[in-house]
């Protein structure tokens, strides 16, 4: 049985393309001439069909497959082309042989040599589809680390050139280690390191067998990785080789099983940031498309799309959330509070989508904030904090339109709606940064709502004969209730907005945000935090007058 065919993958050559010219005799017998072109027609014939054999994902899973293939095996320096057929061909959509394996790999190695070159002379490839990409990138992780195979912009034609049959003449006889990472001449003074090993395994084992070979071969990749780079002269490292070599058994497969299983992590490792690469560059190609479509250039400091998608359709959050909160509104106003009095039933109602907005946004927003690993006040915004920024534009708008339809009198309450909307929609659509500052304002002022509404519903039916019980759960969380407010609003929340002040003044959102925004801002806030700090402060007083009342009857 004929052992399987092996193939270095860190040779700089490998196309599979014969450009090699070759002397042709000048007479040829009749019966050549015919099957020579018997063989050109039938190549003809069979060409077009073996291009419609792969398909993208076919030729990236050949790549994974390398890749994962090498990892399990712990990095051989030789890719048994036998193994390899059997453990890829599962995630090829249609049935292939082994020899199609090996030329479909070998002109994929090919493509991205080409590539190469024409980055080395300066020329962007343009991947425009993000399959391109990944294909390119996890080419690069199999074939791209030879410094060498690159010579003054372009890639060495010789290699290239090589025939097939002398490919594979060259990978019998000579076994590089992964990556192209095993030539080491020492600038030609000293003998190879390789040329070392090999009268190393030689004279003191004879013929060395499968498992010993390939433990030297991984200290041998150890040491030439890790080691060559210390400044050692060519004897130094030469010495040191041959003292590898010779230590026991056992010791060097230890060090070789380190090694290996080291370089696997490294290979996952790398899959991961490959991947994640390739996502990231879908959603910025997906983005660009989006920004050339209209006549408004969008400037997108984060690509990650939080969007909820519903088969091939993408809804955006505020929309959705407006829809939820408009939604949780109607069913208050004609379920849940149906029997209540008509004139308090739309300011229960907007209770309700307090209660639902005000607890969720602080427990949202914290998580935001102390996700990112950036929390300054001028830090570009995180996909999560919009998102949290969208739910709460949606909540204002929805008690807007509320104070609008059965309030339209109630001024502070609609120029509080609208000046906290400025600021919210200022930070996610217009600069996109600032939205740790907006946030941690939000998280104060929200901290209080889940207390604040039950108050607020008590005191709405407090006048009710019908019910006795509002009455006492007004007068019960009144106390506590503004106590907790009046820390929250007149103190931590000064305390916070003094710092946001002082932050934005020294310029430290110079270039990201407008002196006029974050002024701006410092003035609907500032205002908000005066207004709460005169609201809490007459109910204080409201609450000792009726006590003192009490107290006089």
């Amino acid at each position: 049985m004929a052992t399987p065919t092996e193939l270095d993958f860190s040779s700089p050559g490998g196309a599979g393309d014969d450009n090699t010219p070759r002397k042709r005799t000048s007479k040829r017998t009749a019966s050549e001439t015919v099957t020579a072109e018997e063989t050109k027609k039938k190549n003809k014939l069979a060409s077009p069909m073996s291009n419609r054999i792969w398909n993208e994902e076919d030729e990236l899973s050949i790549l994974k497959g390398l890749l994962d293939f090498r990892a399990k095996t712990g990095l051989e320096s030789k890719i048994d082309w036998e193994a390899f057929y059997c453990f890829v061909r599962g995630s090829i959509h249609v049935q292939v042989s082994k020899d199609q394996v090996l030329n479909k790999t070998k002109k994929l190695k090919k493509k991205f040599l080409n590539h190469m070159e024409k980055i080395n002379r300066g020329i962007d490839p343009h991947f425009t589809r993000s399959i391109d990409s990944e294909a390119f990138g996890f080419s690069m992780m199999i074939w791209g680390k030879n410094d060498a195979e690159y010579t003054n912009g372009a890639t060495d034609k010789t290699y290239q050139n090589k025939s097939d049959e002398e490919m594979f003449k060259k990978d019998e006889e000579v076994a590089l280690i992964d990556n192209g990472a095993g030539k080491s001449d020492f600038d030609g003074k000293s003998p190879p390191l390789k040329a070392v090993v090999v009268d190393k395994i030689t004279t003191k084992n004879g013929t060395a067998g499968k498992e010993g070979d390939d433990v030297l071969c991984a200290v041998r990749d150890a040491f030439e990785t890790t080691m060559v780079s210390q400044g050692l002269s060519d004897y130094q490292k030469k010495l040191q080789l041959e003292k590898l070599m010779n230590l026991g058994t056992g010791k060097k497969r230890e060090l070789s099983n380190e090694w290996k299983a080291l370089c696997v992590e490294e290979l996952k490792l790398n899959i991961k940031k490959l991947r994640f690469s390739a996502k990231l560059a879908e959603a910025a190609n997906d983005d660009d498309k989006y920004s050339s479509s209209s006549s408004i250039v969008v400037r997108v400091e984060n690509p990650i799309s939080m969007s909820i998608n519903i088969g091939e359709f993408s809804i955006p959050d505020l929309p959705l959330f407006f829809s939820m909160f408009l939604t949780i509104y109607l069913i208050a106003y004609f379920i849940v509070f149906r029997n209540w009095k008509p004139q308090i039933r739309p300011e229960a109602s907007s209770c309700l989508i307090s209660i639902f907005h005000g607890t969720p946004a602080v427990f949202l927003a914290t998580r935001a904030v102390f996700s990112s690993s950036a929390r300054s006040f001028a830090s570009a915004n995180t996909a999560a904090q919009n998102t949290v920024l969208d739910f709460s534009v949606a909540y204002f708008l929805t008690d807007l339109f509320h104070y609008i339809v059965f309030n339209p009198n109630d001024v502070l309450f609609i120029g509080h709606h609208l000046a906290t909307l400025f600021v919210f929609l200022t930070c996610r659509f217009l600069v996109f940064h600032g939205a740790c500052a907006i946030l941690g304002l939000l998280i104060l002022a929200e901290v209080t709502s889940a207390c604040q509404n039950a108050w607020t519903l008590a005191g709405a039916r407090k006048n009710d004969p019908e019910s006795r019980l509002a009455v006492k759960v007004y007068d019960l969380l009144s106390p506590p209730f503004y106590a907790f407010y009046s820390i929250v609003r007149g103190v931590l929340g000064p305390l916070f907005f003094g710092k946001m002040v002082a932050f934005y003044a020294r310029g430290g959102a110079h270039g990201v945000i407008p002196n006029w925004l974050w002024i701006s801002w410092a003035i609907v806030v500032g205002t908000a935090i005066t207004v709460s700090i005169l609201w809490i402060w007459n109910l204080w007083i409201e609450l000792f007058r009726q006590r003192k009342a009490k107290k006089i009857r």
